[in-house]
């Protein structure tokens, strides 16, 4: 449930993110972000 719900806040970042034109400078935030998050979570 949490990892699945993580995802998909993942992939609506990741969209919302390149359609604003910012998802280089942010990707590898985003990236560290989601996987401490999924770290924490197990």
């Amino acid at each position: 449930m949490v990892e699945k719900y993580g995802i998909e806040i993942f992939k609506w970042l990741s969209r919302k993110l390149l359609y604003e034109g910012k998802y280089e400078k942010i990707n590898e935030h985003l990236f560290f972000l989601v996987l401490f998050v999924t770290m924490k979570f197990h």
